[in-house]
């Protein structure tokens, strides 16, 4: 049973972002593009594919959507007309914008038909695999803080342990020396804890 459930969640990982693919009355709408992105202000090409199901003709409009100041090009709106059982097929290029991170990044398609209220959206998911990506920026610096002894330290007014979001702390009779922090849900001991000199 155990094997079963890893086996799963390792086929729905690597099939969590596939396909990028939508449908929308008689068209359908597909987009293909590169695995993963090594370069920042390098253009790599993303198609999209319209597959007209019926015998009409369809007519619409399809344009591309990032985020973190990507860059799409052609910028607005690509008019199509697809024949009836027919497919076309629509180029762009995409630009990762410098600054960019390592992790998972989306491309939007909006596919508009005349005459059908409703948008194909697809997502093509891209992942970047930058050389120097840039580091996160901490909220708040990590750093030791003095604590004197015969002194308590409310840890909800010390903005190192701020970020964290505990309200209380109690000490650990089996360490001397450690805390135990408290969140603010959580019901506050009956005294406060008092640490021997050192660093909290």
């Amino acid at each position: 049973m155990r094997k079963s459930l890893l086996c799963f969640f390792a086929t729905a990982v690597a099939f969590a972002y596939l396909p990028a693919v939508d449908t929308v009355g008689p068209l359908t709408v597909r987009m293909e593009g590169p695995g993963e992105i090594t370069q920042t202000g390098v253009a790599v090409p993303v198609s999209v594919t319209l597959e007209n199901k019926s015998d009409a003709p369809v007519k619409g409009a399809v344009r591309l959507a990032v985020i973190d100041k990507w860059r799409i090009e052609p910028a607005g709106k690509v008019s199509f007309t697809v024949e009836g059982r027919k497919s076309a097929r629509i180029g762009f290029t995409v630009t990762a914008a410098a600054g960019s991170f390592n992790a998972h990044y989306p491309i939007h398609a909006f596919a508009e038909i005349e005459g059908e209220s409703r948008v194909a959206h697809p997502i093509l998911i891209v992942e970047t695999k930058f050389a120097n990506p840039p580091l996160p920026e901490l909220a708040v610096q990590w750093k030791t803080v003095d604590l004197p002894a015969d002194r308590a330290l409310a840890f909800a007014n010390h903005a190192a342990a701020a970020a964290a979001r505990p309200r209380y702390c109690r000490l650990d009779p089996l360490a001397r020396g450690d805390a135990r922090l408290w969140r603010r849900r959580r019901r506050p001991p009956a005294r406060r804890c008092r640490l021997d000199e050192g660093r909290a």
